[in-house]
């Protein structure tokens, strides 16, 4: 005869295993409201989704449900922190698809992660090609206007801050204010900036971001239940900033924690913003 204990392990392991396969098939939408007090009054009034980390290879698994539950959603904008694509990618068809459909919802606008970056120069020319021929717009240390009083950014860092010349994560490369400030003048007006790695939240609030949005950390990929995320994608433990909102003076950052890559206690998410002046 079995134990109670042994019962109770089984009965739990079984909820704990279903809760983890949940959670890398179904994309969840988080809606969120991200506060500033020089929030312009036209930007209130904009549904924006936002997704990190979609990482198209091959599958179409990600991809269509991606776009189908975006459009259910009927956002204003849409808004990628890079890693659109894997590094491991060959062919650009997928990801030119895919594109197109989400453009055909709403205005696209990305910046690029460390796996674009790790891209031959033969496929990052053909992922451009494929953003211009959709009408989605790559932000690769560029900005845009979004709204008259609201400018869009796109922080390109280089790839030596994801991995060293010998390609371990050891020593890797800053970036900073000084890194910010030349590749991307500073307009007026409220700035959205796009930037794939929270880690260097200090440059962009330096450099005077209003808000940030980030990916790169996948929630930290396991979760401990209501505290923190366990591991970078740089192998370090703990990451200062893994999932959620973050504020530091007039900066407020929010962190997704994507779509792709094996999860533990971290569900795959699109993020349904609305701002505000005000909480």
């Amino acid at each position: 005869e079995r134990s109670p204990a042994l019962i109770a392990f089984t009965v739990i392991s079984i909820i704990l295993l279903l809760i983890i396969i949940t959670e890398n098939l179904y994309i969840f939408i988080t809606r969120i409201k991200l506060a500033h007090k020089n929030c312009p009054s036209e930007l209130e009034t904009k549904k924006i989704a936002f997704v990190s980390d979609l990482h198209i290879n091959k599958s179409l698994f990600n991809a269509k449900r991606v776009v189908r539950i975006i459009k259910a959603q009927k956002p204003d904008y849409i808004l990628i922190s890079g890693d659109f694509v894997s590094r491991h990618i060959k062919d650009i068809s997928l990801a030119e698809q895919t594109l197109s459909e989400l453009c055909r919802i709403a205005k696209v606008y990305a910046c690029v992660g460390n796996h674009e970056l790790d891209l031959n120069n033969d496929l990052y020319r053909q992922l451009c090609n494929a953003f211009k021929k959709s009408g989605a717009v790559l932000l690769d240390d560029k900005s845009q206007i979004l709204l008259e009083n609201t400018h869009i950014y796109g922080v390109s860092c280089k790839r030596e801050c994801y991995v060293n010349q010998n390609g371990g994560y050891s020593n890797l490369a800053q970036y900073n204010l000084e890194d910010m400030q030349n590749a991307i003048p500073k307009n007026q007006g409220f700035s959205i900036v796009l930037a794939h790695n929270p880690l260097f939240f200090e440059a962009y609030e330096k450099w005077g971001a209003d808000i940030v949005l980030c990916g790169h950390i996948h929630g930290g990929s396991v979760r401990i239940p209501f505290l923190c995320g366990l591991l970078s994608p740089e192998r370090k433990f703990f990451p200062k900033y893994s999932s959620g909102k973050y504020a530091k003076n007039n900066t407020v950052m929010f962190v997704g924690r994507g779509i792709a890559k094996p999860r533990v206690f971290c569900p795959k998410h699109i993020v349904m913003i609305n701002f505000s002046k005000s909480e």
